[in-house]
């Protein structure tokens, strides 16, 4: 049991080598020269037994860009698995997922929180991505919410639709954050994901609690 952090600030990828990955120079098109990343996380880990459980947290952060950051909690991971999967890497071969499905059935999640915090990017691609597709920026964020309608109408859950686009549509009319959060009144196993039937996926929607909230 313990406790752990870690913090990488200031990472730096010069402007002459972004352009040798870059070739057709979007990134400069952009507006960036030099990027500089931190990057921060955390975790409070269990152990009991032949299991653990964690709840984690950690931070990706561009300069002028943006931050995303991801919450998770878990218990009942078997060390078996981590066994594995570190096995899997010494040995650099995929892990035997046929062995460690059972052992993971088990599993279960908590909270889990995904989140992007703008720091100017989006305003930056957003007409990018409106030219790609033949229309003008201004157009693009309007029909934005038509776009999320049609593509969640599979759920067929209304409200959560609702939210989701008004989320999406106060984010791109005001980028200043937008979260996807699960919250479950008692933590989910993975074999209970794993009963979902693909043919119904706005079945997922009550057990997994899941939110869509902007500028929180």
């Amino acid at each position: 049991n313990g406790n752990v952090a870690f913090t990488l600030q200031n990472i730096a990828i010069p402007e002459a080598a972004i352009a040798a990955m870059d070739t057709s120079g979007q990134i400069k098109q952009l507006g960036y020269g030099d990027l500089s990343f931190d990057v921060a996380g955390g975790a409070e880990i269990k152990v009991t037994d032949d299991k653990f459980g964690f709840t984690s947290n950690i931070s990706y952060s561009g300069k002028d860009i943006g931050a995303f950051k991801l919450a998770l909690d878990a218990n009942g991971v078997p060390m078996s698995a981590v066994a594995e999967f570190q096995k899997a890497q010494k040995e650099q071969r995929p892990p035997d997922m046929a062995a460690l499905m059972p052992q993971l059935m088990n599993v279960t999640f908590g909270n889990l929180q995904v989140r992007f915090e703008d720091a100017s990017i989006t305003k930056k691609l957003l007409p990018v991505i409106a030219k790609m597709q033949g229309m003008d920026e201004t157009t693009m964020v309007a029909n934005a919410g038509a776009m999320m309608q049609l593509g969640l109408m599979q759920l067929k859950n209304q409200a959560f639709t609702d939210q989701v686009v008004g989320a999406v549509n106060a984010f791109l009319k005001d980028p200043k954050s937008i979260t996807v959060s699960m919250k479950p009144a008692q933590p989910i196993a993975v074999q209970s994901l794993m009963m979902l039937t693909p043919a119904d996926p706005g079945a997922a929607l009550p057990p997994l609690s899941l939110s869509v909230t902007s500028h929180d």
